[in-house]
C-alpha cells in the first residue's frame, strides 16, 4: 500500500497521489495535483479536494467519476446507521485527462511551467507513470507498476525516455534526478526476488482451463482493478464473454462513452462501433446463461516460490476497489468512545469476540481515512436476523445500530483469518477434486507489482541520481529497507539517497532504545545548586523512563519499584489515539498525565479497554509522587499531605519554592476539575471547509 506523502522535492509546487491539506503552516498550497490510478490507497483526501486541477489518464478520469461509496454514519440519538451514496462527481471540473505518450506543457504560474508525459505503468486500467521535466530537473514517478523485462525494454525505446536510458552500458545523454519508486515488494528475501512474468501466468491459466469440459462455469476472483488482460485472454480462448454485474459494467463502459480523449483500454472490454455494426467486447452484464453442473474458481496469486504459493490478498493496496464500497465513518473521539461502549455492552460475557472487535475499532485510530470497510450484505443479513419483523419492510438506508456489533464480530473474524494467511504465505492450499479428478480451484501467478529483481533492472537502465521509495513502513524501517542496501550495488560510486538520510536523521533524533525512552527528570541537576545536589537520594530515585514496548501504550515507570506507575490497560490501542483526532499525542503529554484521563469519556474508554485488554498481573500499584518541600530537589513516595503544616515560602530557598510550585501543578493536574472545550473545527462533523454560497 502506498505511503507516499505526495511531495516531489524537485517540483515542490505539485502533489502526486496525495490530496490532503498539509498540517505544516509553513507549506504553500500545491498548484497542481496528479493522480496515477484509481486504487484507494492513492485517493486519500480526494473526497474533500476542491482545487487545483487534477491531471490523470483518460481511463482514470472516467472510472473515478463513477466510483461509488456508501458511508455509514452512526446516529446514537436515533439508534440507527444512516447511509448515504458518495461519488466523485464534484471532481468533474477539476479532472483533466492527458493522453498517454504525449508530452504536455502545464502552466502552473505565468512564469513557471512543467512538461508532463504519461506512460503506461503495466499495473491496471488507466494506471500511468509520470515523467516530469522543467527548470533543469527531471523525475520519473512510477506509481504502482510491474516492471517486467519486456516492459522496461519498451521504455528504453520511448522517444521521451531515450535521453535518460543507458544503451550498451554507455552513459545517457541526460540523467534523471530522481525515480519515485513502487517498493511494495522491494526486499532481498527469496520470496520477493523473482516473480513469474504475466505472460507465463496467463499461459499456465489457459493450459489449466483447457482441461475442463466445455460446459464448465468459471468464477474469477477480481477484487480490484488490474486483471483486465486476464478477462480478454479468457474470453478469446474460451470463445465466450465474461459476465460482470451492472455496477462494474458501467465503470468499464465509461471508457468508451466518456469525454475526449478516449481511453484506449475501453473497446476490448466493452466493445465499439465498427462501421454499421456494434463489435462486442469481452464483458457483458447478461446473466442468462444455461445452468451448468460444474463450478470452478479462478484465483490470481502473486507468485510461486519453491512449489508453494504466495497469496494476493490485496497486496499493494486496492482490495475491494472494484466493488461498491460500504464504510463505517468515525469522525471524532466522542464517536469512537460511544462505539467502544456499544461494543462492550453487547459483547459482555464474550471476551474473545470483544477482543477481536476492540482491535478492529482501534484500527480506526491509525487509518488516515478513519473508516472501517463493511460487508453490507452481512450487515443487512444481521439486521434481518435481529429485528422482530424478520427484515420485512427494512430500510437499507437506516439500519438498526444494534446490528452493527454482530456485523463487526463477523468482519473481525474474517480479517483475523486473512492475517493468518498473510503470516504464512507459503502454506500451500489444498483444493478439492471434482468427480473427473480436476480441481475446483485454479490458481495462476499474476503479480501487479514488481519483484525485487525487476526493480533492479528498471533502475539499472536509468540509474537516477536519487531513488525515493513510495511504500515504506516507518515503524520498522532499518538497514534492510534502505535504498542504499537494496540498490546501492547498481552504482559505481557511493550512493547518497535522500530518503535514507531523512530516516537516519529521524532515528538519531529518537532515543536509542524505543522500549526505554528516558523521560525528563522532575528536578534536573542543572536546576539545582551545588548544595541541593547533595540531597538527591540516589538510592531512592533513578532515571524515570517511558516504556514504549511494542504493542503497548507508553507507561511511566522507574527503576525503583515503589514509585512505578501501572502499565497501560490497552495494549492494542495505538499511541496515536489523540493525534489522529486532533488531540495531543499521549507520548507528548507530561509524564503524570499518562494515567489520568482528562474527561469522563476518556475514562469510560479506558475502563472499556481495561476490561478487554487486562493489565499485567505483576504490575505494581500506582503510587503518587510528591515533592518533599522540606528537602529541596527531592522526591518522596506517598509524602504526607493535608494535615501537614506547609512551610512558609518566605523561609524557603529559591530551589524549594520552585519545587513547591511544581508540586502544586502536579496536584492540580491529577485532582483538579478540568472542563473539556469542544472546538467547532474538530467536532460535530465540522471537518470540511464550508461550501461558499
Amino acid at each position: 500500500m502506498s505511503t507516499f506523502n505526495g511531495i516531489v522535492k524537485e517540483f515542490p509546487s505539485i502533489r502526486i497521489d496525495q490530496f490532503r491539506s498539509s498540517l505544516d503552516p509553513a507549506s504553500t498550497p500545491p498548484l497542481a495535483f496528479f493522480l496515477s490510478h484509481v486504487h484507494s490507497d492513492h485517493l486519500v483526501g480526494l473526497e474533500s479536494c476542491k482545487s487545483p486541477f487534477i491531471y490523470c489518464s483518460p481511463a482514470t478520469k472516467e472510472i473515478l467519476l463513477r466510483l461509488e461509496k456508501y458511508p455509514h454514519r452512526m446516529n446514537f440519538a436515533k439508534g440507527i446507521l444512516e447511509t448515504r451514496k458518495q461519488t466523485n462527481k464534484h471532481l468533474r471540473k477539476l479532472l483533466k485527462a492527458i493522453p498517454l505518450d504525449t508530452p504536455t506543457q502545464i502552466d502552473l504560474t505565468p512564469d513557471h511551467s512543467l512538461r508532463v508525459t504519461l506512460l503506461d505503468a503495466n499495473h491496471c486500467v488507466g494506471a500511468v507513470m509520470f515523467l516530469m521535466e522543467g527548470n533543469g530537473k527531471a523525475v520519473l514517478y512510477t506509481g504502482d507498476t510491474r516492471s517486467e523485462i519486456w516492459w522496461v525494454n519498451a521504455l528504453t525505446r520511448h522517444p521521451m525516455l531515450i535521453p535518460y536510458a543507458r544503451f550498451n552500458g554507455k552513459k545517457p545523454i541526460k540523467q534523471l534526478d530522481c525515480v519515485y519508486l513502487d517498493t511494495t515488494f522491494a526486499s532481498k528475501r527469496d520470496r520477493y526476488k523473482h516473480f513469474q512474468p504475466k505472460q507465463e501466468g496467463l499461459t499456465e491459466l489457459l493450459q489449466k482451463v483447457a482441461k475442463y469440459p466445455g460446459d464448465t462455469v468459471f468464477y474469477f476472483d477480481s477484487w480490484t482493478f488490474g486483471y483486465e488482460d486476464v478477462w480478454v485472454a479468457l474470453s478469446s480462448f474460451l470463445g465466450c464473454r465474461i459476465h460482470v454485474d451492472n455496477y462494474r459494467f458501467k465503470l468499464y463502459s465509461a471508457l468508451v462513452t466518456g469525454s475526449d480523449p478516449k481511453a484506449l483500454e475501453g473497446p476490448g472490454l466493452v466493445g465499439f462501433t465498427f462501421g454499421n455494426h456494434l463489435h462486442r467486447g469481452c464483458l457483458t452484464e447478461d446473466a442468462s446463461a444455461r445452468v451448468h453442473s460444474y463450478f470452478v474458481r479462478i484465483t490470481p496469486i502473486i507468485s510461486r516460490h519453491n512449489g508453494t504459493e504466495i497469496a494476493e490478498l490485496g497486496a499493494g493496496g486496492g482490495q475491494g476497489d472494484l466493488d461498491q464500497q460500504h464504510e463505517l465513518e468515525v469522525f471524532d473521539l466522542a464517536q469512537l468512545g460511544a462505539l467502544m461502549k456499544l461494543c462492550t455492552d453487547q459483547l459482555h460475557g464474550q471476551p474473545k469476540a470483544m477482543t477481536s472487535v476492540m482491535r478492529l475499532v482501534a484500527s480506526l485510530i491509525e487509518d488516515p481515512r478513519q473508516t472501517i470497510a463493511l460487508d453490507f450484505a452481512a450487515l443487512l443479513e444481521v439486521h434481518m436476523e435481529t429485528t422482530a419483523e424478520g427484515g420485512v419492510g427494512v430500510d437499507a438506508d437506516e439500519l438498526s445500530l444494534s446490528s452493527l456489533v454482530p456485523a463487526l464480530v463477523r468482519l473481525a473474524a474474517k480479517q483475523e483469518g486473512e492475517q493468518l494467511e498473510k503470516a504464512a504465505p507459503f502454506t500451500p492450499k489444498g483444493s478439492k477434486r471434482r468427480a473427473d479428478g480436476l480441481p475446483n480451484r485454479i490458481t495462476f501467478p499474476y503479480s501487479r507489482h514488481s519483484s525485487y529483481t525487476e526493480l533492479c533492472h528498471l533502475l539499472e537502465v536509468f540509474k537516477p541520481t536519487d531513488v525515493h521509495p513510495c511504500t515504506v513502513d516507518d515503524t520498522h524501517w532499518g538497514r534492510e529497507q534502505s535504498m542504499t542496501f537494496l540498490f546501492g550495488h547498481l552504482y559505481d560510486s557511493v550512493c547518497n539517497f535522500t530518503h535514507d538520510r531523512v530516516m537516519l536523521r529521524r532515528q538519531r533524533n529518537q532515543k536509542p532504545d524505543k522500549r526505554k525512552v528516558a523521560a525528563v527528570r522532575e528536578v534536573s541537576e542543572d536546576e539545582a545548586s551545588d548544595d541541593d545536589r547533595g540531597h538527591l537520594p540516589d538510592d531512592k530515585v533513578d532515571h524515570e523512563v517511558l516504556d514504549t514496548a511494542s504493542g503497548s501504550a507508553p507507561m511511566l515507570t522507574s527503576s525503583h519499584s515503589e514509585i512505578a506507575a501501572p502499565s497501560s490497560p490497552s495494549p492494542a490501542l495505538p499511541t496515536s489515539l489523540h493525534r489522529s483526532f486532533g488531540h495531543q499525542s499521549t507520548s507528548e503529554k507530561p509524564a503524570h498525565s499518562l494515567t489520568a484521563p482528562a474527561t469522563q469519556l476518556q475514562a469510560e474508554m479506558t475502563k472499556a479497554l481495561a476490561s478487554t485488554f487486562p493489565a499485567e498481573e505483576h504490575t505494581p500499584k500506582r503510587r503518587r509522587l510528591d515533592y518533599d518541600s522540606s528537602t529541596p530537589g527531592t522526591l518522596a513516595a506517598n509524602a504526607p499531605t493535608g494535615d501537614s503544616t506547609p512551610t512558609p515560602r518566605r523561609s524557603m530557598s529559591p530551589a524549594a519554592i520552585t519545587s513547591a510550585r511544581k508540586q502544586e501543578a502536579h496536584d492540580a493536574a491529577l485532582e483538579g476539575d478540568w472542563d473539556d472545550i469542544t472546538l467547532v473545527s474538530v467536532s460535530g462533523y465540522h471537518q470540511e471547509i464550508e461550501v461558499e454560497l
